[in-house]
């Protein structure tokens, strides 16, 4: 991971990396999402995100998760789903400062646009019904395409 740290922004944004034993982490549950979805080693990021998104419509259609459930798939999937982005448009993982606030987050290299992955999948977890509007993969095709909201170099524009 080569992130850079940036210096705040006018809407008081900034990153920094992330510790080594984070994003070892992020890595260690974004495989575990891959055996748990029986993806291939050398699956590629798209049959990924099209793994993650049935699981996210089939868990959308059972029974609620319990607490403990929920925040299992919301580390694992959030971890591959941001994991692949980063792979796919070369994306990288840091934690985005707001404040005191850190969050780990995907970010675009030049600092334009930000994506917190752990707290995107958290809701489209929390989606139910077999006709909840799961986002997941539109949202990472939209970023494969280049299809972003306007903003500048160092502007941290959070999207998802």
């Amino acid at each position: 991971m080569s992130q850079q740290s940036s210096g705040s922004n006018v809407h008081g944004f900034s990153d920094e990396p992330l510790d080594d034993s984070v994003g070892k982490e992020i890595r260690d549950c974004a495989a575990e999402a891959r055996r748990e979805l029986k993806l291939d080693a050398d699956a590629s990021p798209a049959a990924a995100q099209q793994a993650i998104y049935e699981k996210l419509q089939q868990l959308a259609a059972g029974e609620p998760l319990t607490s403990q459930d929920a925040e299992a798939w919301t580390v694992c999937l959030g971890s591959l789903w941001g994991q692949t982005i980063c792979e796919t448009i070369g994306w990288e993982w840091c934690a985005v400062k707001h404040g005191e606030m850190k969050i780990f987050s995907i970010i675009k290299p030049d600092r334009s646009h930000f994506i917190q992955p752990l707290h995107f999948m958290k809701r489209q977890l929390s989606l139910r019904g077999p006709e909840a509007e799961i986002t997941s993969l539109l949202l990472f095709n939209m970023l494969k395409s280049g299809l972003l909201p306007p903003s500048q170099p160092g502007q941290y524009n959070p999207i998802g």
